[in-house]
């Protein structure tokens, strides 16, 4: 059981006065003026996040979950291409797929092809053709949800023009993890080895030389994060399993390790909001005995930042966060199983003390160290080195 010793807020606002190292969702606190420092033996630092807000200031489809490769299937490395879904904030998956990948029923988005369309037709065997339909299977209205559509993906391409051995191309479109979470995105099976030319995230079906039809395996979504993570730079008491630090990788392994997570906060309004609603919801002891500079970086739940609108966004735009941070300085108990001893004070430096004497109990006068007749010595041997006769077995009590 601790007891707390000391306690007082830090308050935070990176909306503006940022050192050239620092940016609205990542920055550095130098508190050198101000350390926090638990002193004694047994003392701890604890930081608790007792209130956060910051503007949701990503798209929901962005750079971090809309990367697609689409593949010929004719050779062990066939020619690929890779393109993204436009970044933005979708109604409904309807709205994604016809204004951000597949486009409208010729394939065009704003007059120009789709996403979809262009890498189709940068692959090989297809470069040249034409894209004259785009047709939606499912979903195929905007007012279509979850609660009422599977959301799988369901649609075929119709080229202008014949391909004799389109069933030996046979393009598939591929969502590697490497990439991010366009998997999770567009309802695909994940490919967890970067750069592997054989899975298909869709299933392909080569309906005639004109025509292809691609099928999803699960539900379409408009976002892929639901949560925002806060995160600081010091080693912690905090752990979590693999998957939350694992970036664009996965390594199919569940593993527990220590983390530098301070808090799990909903990112699900245009202003994210948190309130603790109970003393010590969010915190983490710190294993260092002093903290000079704090970092404190929001991310997503693998450990990336969420993208930018602008480059500038960060520094001179509206990406930003205020919170409230509680220092506690605690003390722990003592062990019940500690040893029980009162310590020696040593008042003489020990090359030139006589303390031995005393704390064992010899009783001898000339037993401790540089007694007379000693140089340097342990007391037991004379200047020529040889052992002293008169303590070659030290008298009794």
């Amino acid at each position: 059981m601790s007891v707390l010793l000391e306690q007082y807020n830090m308050f935070l606002d990176t909306e503006r006065c940022l050192s050239a190292d620092s940016k609205g969702d990542s920055v550095q606190l130098p508190l050198g003026q101000v350390p926090i420092i638990a002193t004694g033996s047994g003392q701890s630092i604890r930081l608790t996040l007792n209130e956060f807000s910051m503007p949701r200031s990503w798209y929901n489809v962005n750079a971090n979950n809309n990367s697609f490769t689409l593949r010929e299937a004719v050779s062990v490395v066939p020619p690929f291409a890779t393109n993204a879904v436009i970044p933005g904030n979708y109604e409904t998956v309807y709205d994604m797929l016809t204004e951000g990948w597949l486009g409208n029923a010729t394939g065009l988005i704003a007059g120009v092809p789709s996403p979809f369309v262009t890498a189709l037709l940068t692959l090989g065997s297809l470069s040249g053709n034409t894209v004259t339909a785009v047709t939606l299977i499912n979903p195929t209205t905007t007012n279509q949800i979850l609660s009422n559509n599977s959301l799988i993906i369901d649609f075929t391409v119709t080229l202008g023009t014949p391909v004799a051995n389109l069933a030996l191309v046979n393009p598939i479109i591929q969502l590697y993890v490497a990439d991010g979470d366009s998997f999770l995105l567009l309802g695909g099976q994940r490919i967890t080895s970067p750069g592997n030319p054989a899975p298909a995230s869709f299933t392909t079906t080569v309906v005639s030389t004109t025509q292809l039809r691609f099928t999803g395996f699960y539900n379409a979504t408009t976002t892929t994060e639901n949560h925002l993570y806060l995160r600081i730079n010091e080693q912690s008491s905090n752990i979590c399993n693999s998957a939350l630090d694992s970036i664009n990788v996965d390594s199919q392994k569940t593993e527990m390790s220590s983390t530098r997570i301070l808090a799990v906060i909903p990112n699900q309004q245009d202003i994210i909001n948190y309130t603790a609603p109970a003393p010590d919801i969010f915190f983490t002891n710190i294993l260092a005995k002093q903290v000079s500079q704090l970092s404190i970086q929001v991310t997503d739940s693998v450990g990336r930042t969420f993208p930018l609108m602008n480059p500038l966004q960060s520094t001179l735009g509206n990406r930003y966060f205020t919170a409230v941070i509680q220092v506690g300085i605690y003390q722990s108990a003592p062990s019940p199983y500690a040893l029980a001893y009162t310590p020696i004070v040593e008042t003489t430096p020990a090359k030139r003390s006589t303390q031995p004497n005393t704390a064992l109990r010899y009783g001898v006068a000339a037993f401790g160290l540089n007694s007379p007749g000693q140089v340097n010595g342990d007391g037991f041997f004379g200047i020529d080195g040889q052992l002293r006769p008169a303590y070659a077995t030290p008298p009794k009590q």
